[in-house]
């Protein structure tokens, strides 16, 4: 391997390991000093692939073209290019690049990216069948992921939450350290434009997706859900210490504000987070329960044991009802404050709906919450499907999205009526 191949290894495994700026200056470096060798096409093209997705999207189209000009159909720069014109807003010119690519590498990549771009051209009958297409591909690709574990964790936990259950559960002491403010509700209900929003008050910061309630969960072990019950004392102790042992991973040492959780399939853990934390506050982030699922659908996922269920519109409006059910079921049986917030109108009027939350929270307003969007963009990397939405201006767009599928959906509506009528989308 020559040095230049080495570099660009080593540029590629900082990039997997999420260490972005080393990656930038390693890419950087190759494109420099090796202008016109093949690697440098590679390297021009993981540049545009990090710039896409910290939201520089002019320097993403830069670099594409420059990987393009060396090697012209480049699999990835020319998907980077594509992404890059589908958010311009410039959708032919994004199906010539997809179209330029002859490669058995990144298919179900190129096929969501197709996919989107028809529907932005409003091809709809022809877009669902390229998301078919990718989601049959890319579930392919990863054939050993479990589709049990979470269905049967969900059955299992809705047959011990009953009224009578929890009533006799004994009160376990509140936290020594303050609660966070949980934020939950389905993967593309709303979560991360909200968590952006509040993640730009001076005295709040969001957790964005780590799995801390599933460490207190292995502490009480096998016998979950039924241990909580008469779990101890020193159990409940230990279970909040490896809580907040991943917490402080991710929060700068010292903060004494308002540590907000956000995950959105915690809703399938609200139980777990009662027992632990009886006072913590909970706001769900609700939308049209048939734009969720086609979201879902729609998004190119690497699958996992909850991504899997999203492989097609009528698996994806199942896994909805499981979890949804499990959480208003939650809602019924557990005296936890929860707040609804609606996607509708956090695009309406943003401002107002963040008072309510920032209200419910028992934090006061500031002003710095309305350069939301300038700080996120500052952030860099935004580690969820809606990194791309949350930098733009709010905008309704995507609401009643499903409108357009109806013949899509029609596997779904079973699932979905007991739930859009539960939350009010019947109208």
């Amino acid at each position: 391997m020559s040095t230049i191949e080495q570099a660009m290894a080593h540029g590629i495994r900082a990039h997997q390991a999420g260490r972005f700026e080393l990656a930038r200056s390693v890419y950087e470096a190759i494109v420099r000093q090796a202008p016109k060798h093949p690697v440098s096409a590679n390297a021009w093209a993981n540049l545009a692939l990090l710039h896409e997705r910290h939201n520089r999207v002019e320097m993403a189209e830069l670099s594409a073209g420059h990987s393009l000009g060396i090697a012209p159909g480049h699999p990835l720069a020319a998907l980077i290019a594509a992404r890059c014109n589908r958010r311009n807003g410039a959708y032919e010119s994004a199906l010539e690049h997809l179209d330029s690519i002859s490669t058995e590498r990144h298919i179900a990549d190129l096929l969501f990216e197709r996919a989107r771009v028809l529907d932005k051209l409003r091809r709809f009958d022809v877009a669902h069948e390229c998301f078919v297409h990718a989601n049959r591909i890319r579930v392919d690709e990863f054939p050993g992921v479990n589709r049990t574990v979470l269905p049967r964790m969900i059955a299992e936990t809705q047959r011990y939450f009953t009224e009578d259950w929890v009533d006799g559960w004994f009160d376990v002491a509140q936290s020594e350290r303050p609660s966070p403010l949980f934020l939950v509700g389905f993967n593309r209900s709303g979560t991360t434009l909200l968590d952006r929003m509040l993640d730009a008050h001076p005295k709040i910061t969001v957790m964005e997706e780590v799995m801390a309630v599933d460490a207190a969960r292995a502490v009480i072990g096998g016998r979950y859900p039924s241990s909580l019950s008469d779990i101890s004392s020193s159990v409940v102790e230990r279970a909040r210490a490896a809580y907040f042992g991943v917490v402080d991973q991710y929060i700068a040492s010292g903060f004494e504000g308002l540590v907000v959780d956000k995950l959105p399939l915690n809703t399938i853990s609200l139980g777990l987070i009662y027992r632990l934390f009886p006072d913590a506050r909970v706001v769900m982030s609700l939308r049209h329960p048939a734009d969720v699922v086609l979201s879902n659908f729609m998004q190119a996922y690497q699958p996992n044991p909850v991504t899997i269920h999203f492989r097609s519109i009528e698996a994806t409006a199942r896994m909805y009802a499981q979890v949804m059910g499990l959480g208003v079921q939650f809602r019924r049986v557990l005296p936890m404050p929860v707040l609804d917030v609606r996607y509708k109108d956090l695009t309406q009027d943003w401002e107002k709906e963040l008072r309510r939350v920032f209200d419910f929270a028992g934090v006061e307003w500031d002003a710095q919450v309305l350069g939301y969007r300038s700080m996120a963009v500052e952030q860099g990397h935004i580690g969820t499907p809606s990194y791309d939405q949350v930098v733009e201006p709010v905008y309704s767009g995507s609401i009643g999205r499903w409108r357009n599928y109806m013949d899509a959906l029609a596997p779904a509506w079973d699932d979905l009526m007991p739930f859009i009528q539960h939350f009010g989308y019947a109208d």
